[in-house]
């Protein structure tokens, strides 16, 4: 009878042991869902896209929604780092791409909803390109600057998407300068960065060197004197509107050695070679271990200059033309017209007529009839640079009266 009982309690146990894991799970650990926010999406065979030429236009960062259910327990102990969200690439074409993406929840729950279910890339094509490197001197003294320096590279390359790397203008590296000796060579490792004109990191490209080694020293600046010899005349075909010379440089090196330099000469300019507007890069001839300042890089003389242009104006029997040495009772009239072309200065297109000539026909020796007389054109105008480069040569004038 004893033994009865005991199974009959150990039955009791069981249900009731069921009973109250039935009660914790429907009370106290209910089943419900709820949405795991910004799961990240890994790209899968990226490279397959790039043998094809192309690349992934934007920061790769894709993100989804996830809806799941489950145990209130098991849901509160996941984050989004507890998913794997993935989608394939390998089939995108250039241009915008809508793919699906496929999730993996912990085993303890299900997902029951993705969004979105499709991500929006966009693809371009696949360049590589050559950027300058900047070197960003962060906690510097005032007129100090790296000079002398080396690198363990030629050039730095940016690759990716096309409309992505032309938004890169240069591979940024900074160097804190709080520690560093004046004039005194030090070297260091740096880490590389792609920036756009503003500063701001481009994000989605890739860069043939992550880092670069430098070996340099942190220079003194100094404001010297500039000299630029100057040859010649300008040609008689330009005028000068402008002519801006530096009359200072910015040099850099040695402390010692800038202690004694208070001018600079550059090569000399030839201004009979200058024919239009244009920009003329200096050279300044520096000391051996002195260099050009950042400020002073590219250091020009600029000429703003104004050509010449052809143009004509027409004497017709109406205008005025001088006849000279006319014989006595004759009265001459011009039967043609008189062409005269002529140069001018850029700047006074339009501006020449015909009061800005005189034109003269001699009749000396005839009298009578027609003829065909030589004709003499000289320019009066107040215009600068007015040059006669043609005209009618003869031309057909009546006389009436006189004898032939």
């Amino acid at each position: 009878m004893k033994s009865r009982a005991r199974i009959g309690d150990l039955i009791i146990a069981i249900i009731a042991g069921v009973a109250l894991w039935a009660y914790v799970v429907s009370v106290l650990d209910p089943i419900g869902s709820a949405t795991i926010r910004a799961v990240p999406v890994q790209l899968l065979n990226e490279s397959s896209i790039e043998t094809s030429g192309l690349a992934i236009a934007g920061s790769g960062e894709y993100t989804v929604d996830v809806t799941v259910s489950g145990t209130r327990s098991n849901i509160s102990a996941v984050s989004a780092a507890d998913f794997v969200a993935t989608a394939d690439v390998s089939d995108l074409h250039k241009g915008q791409n809508y793919i699906n993406v496929e999730v993996q929840a912990p085993s303890n729950l299900s997902v029951t909803e993705v969004r979105t279910q499709s991500i929006q890339v966009y693809v371009d094509t696949l360049v590589s390109e050559t950027r300058p490197l900047h070197i960003i001197l962060d906690n510097n003294a005032e007129n100090r600057e790296l000079g002398n320096i080396k690198v363990n590279a030629s050039d730095f390359k940016v690759s990716g998407a096309q409309n992505l790397v032309e938004n890169v203008v240069a591979i940024e590296a900074r160097l804190d300068a709080s520690g560093l000796e004046p004039d005194t060579e030090f070297t260091n490792t740096l880490n590389l960065r792609p920036v756009d004109s503003e500063g701001n990191s481009v994000i989605g490209v890739k860069l043939s060197e992550s880092t670069v080694d430098i070996t340099a020293s942190l220079y003194a600046t100094k404001e010297v004197a500039l000299n630029v010899p100057v040859n010649g005349e300008f040609d008689s075909n330009v005028k000068l509107l402008s002519e801006l010379i530096p009359s200072s440089v910015v040099i850099k090196g040695p402390s010692a050695q800038l202690a004694e330099i208070w001018s600079v000469e550059t090569k000399s300019i030839d201004r009979e070679a200058i024919t239009e507007s244009c920009t003329i890069i200096l050279e300044p001839r520096l000391p051996d271990g002195i260099e050009l300042a950042d400020v002073s890089q590219g250091i020009a003389a600029v000429y703003e200059m104004l050509g010449r242009i052809s143009e004509s104006v027409t004497f017709t029997p109406e205008t005025t033309v001088y006849f000279i040495n006319v014989p006595e009772g004759v009265s001459p009239v011009l039967l043609e017209n008189i062409s005269v072309v002529y140069s001018v200065y850029e700047d006074a297109k339009g501006q020449v007529g015909t009061d800005d000539f005189v034109v003269t026909i001699d009749m000396a020796g005839y009298s009578g009839g027609t003829h065909s007389l030589p004709v003499t054109v000289t320019a009066v105008s107040k215009i600068e640079g007015v040059e006669i480069v043609s005209y009618t040569e003869n031309v057909s004038v009546e006389y009436t009266g006189g004898t032939v």
